[in-house]
């Protein structure tokens, strides 16, 4: 890049973080697979993000006059709520209608943990890409 004076290239410098700046003196194919790897780190721990329940489900039925269980809404979907709104219902004084039927423990209590990490991998991939075109364009004029 092209400086207007020597002031103006020490700043540049010092805005730039150490990291980025060794990286941005780095041989542009080690660059390219460090953004491939970010990329498919994303994308696995989307992947892994994905799928299952981040928080438990309690599964219940109410009882009718009739001593009947019903266990589903008109259109078929079961009763379900999470374990803590099951615990404050509890608390408030749940009625003696409400039988608990069953409970699933959460199958991927760490969901937002693996987005955080998939949104940091493609953060960082922007981030090189980004360097890497404002070096094409500054080599280019």
């Amino acid at each position: 890049m092209d400086y207007l004076s020597q002031t103006h290239q020490e700043l540049a410098k010092y805005q730039e973080s150490r990291l980025i700046f060794n990286f941005s003196a780095a041989v542009f194919y080690f660059k390219l697979a460090v953004v491939g790897l970010s990329l498919m780190f994303g994308a696995s721990l989307v992947a892994v993000a994905w799928k299952g329940q981040m928080s438990s489900r309690i599964y219940f039925c109410l009882k009718t006059p009739t001593q009947e269980l019903l266990c589903e809404d008109a259109n078929h979907r079961p009763y379900r709520m999470s374990a803590g709104q099951w615990q404050e219902w509890g608390m408030e004084g749940r009625p003696k209608t409400v039988v608990k039927k069953n409970a699933l423990k959460a199958s991927n209590p760490y969901k937002p943990l693996w987005t955080g990490g998939a949104f940091l991998s493609f953060t960082i991939a922007a981030r090189i890409l980004r360097n890497l075109s404002s070096q094409y364009i500054e080599k280019k004029c």
